[in-house]
C-alpha cells in the first residue's frame, strides 16, 4: 500500500498544480507518458476520487491557505470520465454559505460525500455532504485534550457505510453511518505513529500510512461497538 501525500487513488494522479492526469493502461514507463484529461488550472488539485459512476470528484483551491473569502473558491468538482465539468459543490444547500475552507480529501458514500476540510495547519474536521449540496452532519473529533486536536488527513468508508478517519494527531476514528463516534480503531497507545492516510481493503484490514515512512495494517474486528454520546458533532438533517 502506498498513497501520495496529496490523496490520489485507484489510477488518478495529480502534481497539485491544477492538471488531473488519468492513466493509461498501456503508457509507456519510460517516456512517463500520460493522458492531461483535465486542466483546472489556475486552481490547486487535492483529494481525486473515482466515483462509483466513473466520474471524478476532485478537491479544488483557488488559495493553498485557510482564509475564506467572498472570492475564494473551495469547491468539490465533478467531472466526468472524460474530463469535462459537470458541477462545484461549494455552497450549503440553495444559499450563499461557503461549505469548505481547505478541502483536502474527498471519499463517496453512495449519495454522499465526506470531505476532510482543513480548518490550519493543525486542525481540521469531516464534513459530509449530499451529491445535491446538502450537510448530513460536521464531525470535529470527541477530544478535549488540546495536544489531541483533530487533525484529519484522510477519509475512507467501509462497505457498511461506516467512516474512518486518520486523525494525525491521535489515531484512527470510527463513526457510525450516521456520524456519531464508535470507536477509535488504533491510537498512539496502540502504537500508532501520526497517520496521513487510511484504506479499507474487501478482507476488512485497515491500512494506514504514517509519517516516516511507516505503513501499519490492522484487522478491523466485526463486533458490536459502544456509542459515545458525548462527541463534537452536528448535524444539519
Amino acid at each position: 500500500f502506498f498513497q501520495a501525500e496529496d490523496g490520489i487513488r485507484d489510477v488518478e494522479r495529480s502534481r497539485g498544480l491544477g492538471d488531473v492526469y488519468k492513466r493509461q493502461f498501456e503508457y509507456n514507463l519510460k517516456d512517463k507518458t500520460f493522458n492531461t484529461m483535465a486542466n483546472l488550472s489556475p486552481y490547486i488539485v487535492k483529494g481525486v476520487k473515482v466515483m462509483a459512476s466513473g466520474d471524478l470528484a476532485v478537491c479544488t483551491l483557488d488559495k493553498s491557505n485557510f482564509t475564506v473569502s467572498k472570492q475564494s473558491k473551495r469547491t468539490i468538482r465533478i467531472l466526468n470520465s472524460a474530463g469535462n465539468f459537470i458541477s462545484d459543490i461549494e455552497f450549503a444547500g440553495n444559499t450563499n454559505n461557503k461549505l469548505f475552507v481547505h478541502p483536502h480529501r474527498v471519499e463517496e458514500r453512495v449519495d454522499d460525500f465526506c470531505v476532510v476540510d482543513r480548518l490550519s495547519e493543525n486542525e481540521g474536521r469531516l464534513i459530509v455532504v449530499s451529491k445535491s449540496s446538502k450537510v448530513r452532519f460536521t464531525y470535529t473529533g470527541i477530544e478535549k485534550n488540546p495536544r489531541h486536536r483533530f487533525d484529519p488527513r484522510d477519509v475512507v468508508v467501509a462497505d457498511d457505510s461506516s467512516i474512518y478517519i486518520a486523525d494525525r494527531n491521535y489515531g484512527i476514528h470510527q463513526l457510525t453511518p450516521l456520524g456519531l463516534f464508535a470507536r477509535y480503531l488504533i491510537t498512539y497507545e496502540g502504537s500508532l505513529y501520526r497517520p496521513l492516510s487510511v484504506t479499507i481493503d474487501d478482507e476488512l484490514t485497515a491500512w494506514v500510512g504514517c509519517e516516516k515512512g511507516i505503513v501499519q495494517r490492522l484487522k478491523i474486528q466485526c463486533c458490536d461497538v459502544f456509542i459515545e454520546d458525548t462527541g463534537s458533532y452536528s448535524s444539519e438533517a
